[in-house]
């Protein structure tokens, strides 16, 4: 966001993720004192050296018999089982996901056309699911924060969604799904003890996630503050309920979910990019990073969003990314805007915006 013109950008900016959003409302709640949150154990565990399901041994997958078994992490569907393995292989520490029917696994990508690898010093990854058969998350959480949404079979990248300041040194991911109306939510919580997380994907009445805002620190204050949190899904859709530790006191915190706010005009324009003396001649623009409720990637300036480009910081004019704009004569500065349209898609749209990341200018 150092580039962006603060008093001029009416979008929400969230520096977890780096993206800008229409600005997210909600409200947060005391719900008085609470016990300690007990999770839930998984049905499938590894335990001296055996994988049991249901308290009997059962085989490892094929592929993964020459592997050391570091973790198991396991999430029951409406007939299956999602399971995680975190092993170490080759002096690797990876993750590899599979759907369990009781019988089989099924490696969730074969292909492993979306690698969940830890980086290189930073183990201790772990599993996170969440969903439904036809709709389903898969989280490896370590150092940084991998994964991937399963759509009727359909593998799905979120690593876009992702970066550094989301993950924070790594977690092990809850996952929680809720539907409201035509949109579908996720919360991604925390189950690490000294780690509190809590972070929204939403996917704009699509079918796959188009969009991530981190309310980590909204919800708990700087790092530390809060020992631990644990989630559960709260009454209503939007509602999640996150029982909180601080020092040796428990308490229960309710966060409510209300979407966007639809009724304002959103712009996000920069300051002048241009820092050298002299008059700026053409500028070419590429590779925006955004989502809106039908593609992720250049297409939104065709349905959501439009882009425009000044030489003074006024009267902007349309552009296309990829073609060279061609500033008037004496231009002395570089600016580009997106604005959202006014369309009523939900209190739950937002569009994502992690902005450009191409731009090349020549000048006398």
């Amino acid at each position: 966001d150092l580039s962006i013109d603060n008093n001029q950008t009416t979008f929400y900016y969230d520096r977890a993720t780096t993206a800008f959003t229409f600005t997210p409302l909600y409200t947060i709640t005391d719900g008085g004192s609470s016990a300690v949150e007990i999770l839930e154990p998984d049905e499938m565990i590894f335990t001296e050296g055996n994988l049991l399901y249901k308290g009997k041994k059962i085989a490892l997958p094929t592929d993964l018999k020459k592997a050391e078994i570091l973790n198991v992490s396991s999430y029951k569907l409406a007939n299956d089982l999602l399971v995680g393995f975190v092993f170490n292989l080759d002096k690797k520490e990876s993750g590899r996901a599979y759907r369990f029917n009781g019988r089989t696994f099924t490696n969730l990508d074969v292909k492993n056309s979306i690698p969940l690898d830890s980086r290189d010093g930073f183990p201790g990854a772990s599993f996170g699911f969440g969903g439904d058969d036809n709709n389903f998350l898969v989280l490896y959480g370590g150092y940084d924060l991998l994964g991937y949404q399963v759509v009727n079979g359909k593998l799905i990248d979120l690593r876009q969604f992702f970066g550094l300041r989301l993950s924070d040194g790594g977690f092990a991911p809850l996952i929680i799904q809720q539907k409201r109306a035509n949109e579908t939510l996720w919360y991604i919580c925390s189950k690490s003890d000294g780690e509190p997380r809590f972070i929204k994907f939403w996917q704009n009445s699509s079918n796959s996630i188009k969009g991530a805002l981190s309310f980590t620190n909204i919800l708990f204050g700087e790092k530390g503050l809060v020992t631990s949190a644990w989630c559960k899904t709260g009454k209503t859709p939007g509602e999640i309920e996150i029982n909180v530790q601080q020092g040796g006191f428990y308490s229960k915190k309710i966060f409510t979910d209300n979407g966007f706010e639809q009724n304002k005009d959103y712009v996000l324009v920069t300051t002048n990019l241009f820092k050298d003396a002299g008059e700026i001649l053409k500028a070419n623009f590429n590779s925006l990073l955004a989502c809106d409720d039908k593609v992720c990637g250049a297409g939104v300036l065709n349905n959501s969003l439009n882009f425009s480009v000044s030489g003074e910081g006024d009267k902007f004019k349309e552009n296309s990314l990829g073609q060279d704009f061609i500033f008037p004569d004496f231009s002395k500065g570089l600016y580009w805007k997106i604005t959202a349209d006014n369309k009523n898609n939900g209190i739950d749209y937002s569009p994502w915006i992690d902005g450009l990341t191409s731009i090349s200018y020549s000048w006398k």
